[in-house]
Formats: C-alpha cells, sequence, structure tokens
C-alpha cells in the first residue's frame, strides 16, 4: 500500500485528506442522519473525485512530457508504466467514495428503520 501511495504522486495528498472528510462526514450522518450532512457529503464526494482526477491527468501529462524525451524503444513501456501510477490517484478516490456511500447507505437505511413503517 505503501508503494501504491508514493507511487500516486503529489495528487494522492487532497486526494487522501478530501476522501478522509468524506469518510467522516459519512460516519457522522450514520451516527445522527441529518439532511444538512447529506448536501456536504455530495460535495466532498465530488471534490474527492476530482481530485483524484486532476492527479490522473497531473501523471498522464508528466508522463508524457518525459516520455517524449526517451529513445523510442522506452518509450512505450514507459508509458504504460506511467499512466498506470497516474491511475492510482483516481483509484484512490473511487475507493473512498465506495466506502462513504456504503458507511452512508448504512446511515439512511438506521434513519429509515427509526422511522418505522409508513401507511399508505
Amino acid at each position: 500500500m505503501l508503494t501504491f501511495f508514493k507511487e500516486g504522486g503529489f495528487g494522492m495528498y487532497p486526494t487522501l485528506a478530501f476522501g478522509l472528510l468524506l469518510l467522516a462526514v459519512g460516519v457522522a450522518y450514520a451516527l445522527k442522519p441529518e439532511r444538512k450532512l447529506l448536501t456536504l457529503f455530495t460535495i466532498l464526494g465530488i471534490v474527492d473525485f476530482l481530485s483524484g482526477s486532476l492527479g490522473t491527468v497531473m501523471g498522464a501529462v508528466a508522463t508524457f512530457l518525459y516520455v517524449s524525451k526517451l529513445p523510442a524503444a522506452q518509450q512505450y513501456p514507459t508509458t504504460l508504466l506511467g499512466l498506470a501510477e497516474s491511475l492510482h490517484n483516481l483509484t484512490l478516490a473511487l475507493v473512498f467514495l465506495v466506502l462513504s456511500t456504503l458507511v452512508l447507505a448504512a446511515g439512511a437505511l438506521r434513519a429509515a428503520l427509526a422511522a418505522g413503517p409508513e401507511r399508505g
């Protein structure tokens, strides 16, 4: 996991920070479901995804700039490696989005069960 984070580069840090905030809001909602937390959760989810996407794009750009200076025989394998490392940013963002959404869903289930059966 440590190499995963290191290979992703600088973009991993903001993605991690926003992902942890997102997870914290998901936990807060699971403990005490309040509608105002849903807005914050949505905004942080978007920011986390965009942060991971930005890190991925920045890594891809850096890869292409670097690869253009290599001999032709090294360009293809280096490009693949650079793009794979760049995708670590997006992977981290998606992991946080999935985990946080599962926690949020647990809170939504808890709120629905507490409300009791609806009468129609």
